[in-house]
């Protein structure tokens, strides 16, 4: 019984976080940190939260399976303590993009900060601007092959897609229209 319990709750918890975060991507504010000519996107603060708080409901549930009297001394309980590390970098690694993670767009170009480095593209050096269908992000493509993408939950979008317009030449940004007016009519 406790085991079905459990599974009712994480379904009802991912429901409730989905609800959450796209309320939360659809609240933020489209005019980020903007200054003269300058653009800052980043994650509004209700995405930051959930991104700290969904790791660790779903680690509180792992661990109350683990602890489960079904599930004791089976060897799915071996692979649940296997997966507690694994799930507990992941959420590391979630919240750390979360808090880290900003672009800027001013006149020199496109910059982006993340966990995982910095990347600078100038607005000279943009070979296409696309729409991975896949991973559901504006996608900036140099010409040296430097990539920066661009969640649509970052804040800023519709001025995001402005500049570009205002920037870079339209023949660069056929592929990323049908995202961006997908985007816009809430498709995504």
């Amino acid at each position: 019984m406790a085991t079905f319990l459990l599974l009712v709750a994480t379904i009802l918890t991912s429901q409730l976080v989905s609800w959450f975060l796209f309320r939360a991507a659809r609240g933020s504010r489209d005019f980020p940190d903007a200054g003269p000519r300058t653009l800052v996107m980043h994650y509004c603060g209700s995405i930051r939260l959930a991104a700290v708080l969904l790791p660790g409901v779903v680690m509180g549930l792992l661990l109350m399976l683990v602890n489960d009297p079904v599930v004791l001394g089976s060897t799915a309980r071996q692979v649940l303590v296997w997966l507690l590390p694994l799930a507990a970098l992941g959420a590391g690694a979630l919240a750390a993009e979360a808090w880290t993670r900003w672009i800027l767009l001013d006149d020199d170009g496109i910059r982006s900060r993340s966990l995982f480095g910095e990347t600078r593209l100038g607005w000279e050096e943009i070979e296409e601007v696309s729409w991975d269908r896949w991973l559901k992000m504006v996608v900036v493509r140099g010409r040296d092959g430097r990539r920066i993408r661009v969640n649509p939950s970052l804040s800023g979008l519709g001025m995001f897609e402005l500049l570009l317009l205002e920037r870079v030449e339209r023949r660069r940004l056929t592929r990323a229209m049908p995202g961006f007016d997908a985007l816009r009519r809430g498709a995504y």
